[in-house]
């Protein structure tokens, strides 16, 4: 019996190894080459460099981004850790159809069970007053705002032991009266707008703002940028044209794959004017990081009696807002600020020769930053300065 168990053990075994590798042969073979339900680049079949250790540790990372049947694992991963009771849960379900995050940090801030310290926040208003005397010497206007978490614009909908709390960034840095000149919070004009209009201004399968919640921040931050535009602002509801596969963040990190976002609110963003340029992050060594896209430049043809460009500092948030930010501008540049390992320096921001300057960050993130902003050269998380542009 003990052998039929030690066979038996061995065989599953052997399938578990060469079940994933099979399938990730037979998709090649079909040309598959990876599942895209997940909203990012797969790592791709790295290049020789020269380095075997580096070379093999890519060929690790590609291999588990495609072997298949990776999403079903994913999905058995998280049916096994939510009946096990995981504690918190990657992702929690409230009225259906309904996900937020169930990260501990993402909670507390709901809660505002977390303080922020002192000295960050003291940080924050020094960098960013600092920041708005180095910009007034340029006549450049500097906002700053946050894009609130999504608890925070539809509690009804979270699970019912979640009790909403303090915002802590908007009581260390928003209302801090020092920087009254520069703050905005779009929350009031989101649950304005979800009130008066029955419009959703968030997902419900995923953590960002949809289009209309992007055109509603974005409208407010213009207004306090540039209050005399009176340039057509950019249509909301153009239609979904995204492949049919493509799943939201809060789905993919449970393993669905295929939607149940409402087809209503599937709406792409704005088709862009002009064209986009991107660049990629820049290590202190002048070479490209892997990974998200540092920068992105929006560019536009349209005659305009004058040429404005606007800086942005931020996140995936701004991106959503993109169409919308660029609509008073003929150039938007957006810097990712990074999650930590990269704070953005003033001197990058000037090379773009901004009319404005915007700094924004989702609610949930802000503490990860020690600063958004630096006076001179960007820095890596090591403190070291990094090259310009």
């Amino acid at each position: 019996m003990q052998a039929l168990i030690r066979h038996i053990a061995t065989g599953l075994l052997i399938v578990a190894f060469l079940v994933p590798g099979g399938l990730y042969l037979a998709n090649q073979l079909r040309g598959v080459v990876g599942e895209t339900t997940e909203n990012r680049a797969l790592t791709p079949w790295p290049e020789w460099g020269n380095d075997a250790r580096a070379y093999t540790g890519e060929i690790d990372n590609h291999f588990a981004d495609r072997f298949g049947g990776r999403m079903a694992l994913i999905r058995l991963s998280r049916e096994v850790k939510d009946n096990l009771g995981e504690d918190p849960p990657m992702v929690v379900r409230g009225k259906h159809p309904w996900l937020f995050l169930g990260e501990a940090a993402y909670r507390d801030e709901y809660e505002g069970v977390a303080t922020w310290p002192d000295a960050q926040a003291q940080d924050w208003v020094e960098a960013l007053r600092a920041s708005e005397d180095n910009f007034a010497s340029a006549q450049i206007p500097l906002a700053v705002t946050i894009a609130p978490d999504k608890a925070r614009i539809y509690p009804e909908f979270l699970p019912k032991d979640w009790r909403e709390g303090r915002r802590r960034f908007k009581s260390a840095v928003l209302d801090d009266p020092r920087l009254a000149t520069m703050t905005l919070d779009t929350e009031p004009a989101l649950l304005a707008h979800k009130a008066q209009t029955g419009e959703q201004v968030y997902y419900a399968r995923d953590t960002h703002w949809n289009a209309s919640g992007g055109a509603v921040s974005a409208t407010m931050i213009m207004d306090r940028l540039d209050p005399e535009n009176t340039l057509e602002r950019a249509p909301v509801s153009d239609p979904d044209t995204r492949p049919g596969k493509r799943v939201y963040d809060l789905e993919a990190m449970i393993g669905t794959t295929e939607t149940q976002e409402p087809e209503s609110l599937r709406r792409r963003f704005p088709s862009l004017p002009g064209y986009t340029v991107t660049r990629p992050h820049l290590l202190a060594d002048g070479t490209p990081e892997r990974g998200a896209l540092h920068t992105i430049i929006v560019t536009d043809d349209r005659p305009r009696e004058t040429q404005k460009t606007l800086v942005v500092i931020g996140d995936s948030f701004t991106d959503a807002m993109m169409p919308y930010l660029k609509w008073p501008y003929d150039r938007v540049v957006r810097i990712h600020h990074g999650a930590g390992d990269y704070t953005v320096g003033t001197d990058e921001v000037l090379s773009y020769n901004p009319d404005a300057v915007l700094i924004m960050i989702v609610e949930r993130s802000a503490h990860r930053k020690s600063r958004p902003l630096v006076i001179g050269p960007s820095i890596d998380a090591d403190g070291n300065p990094m090259p310009l542009p």
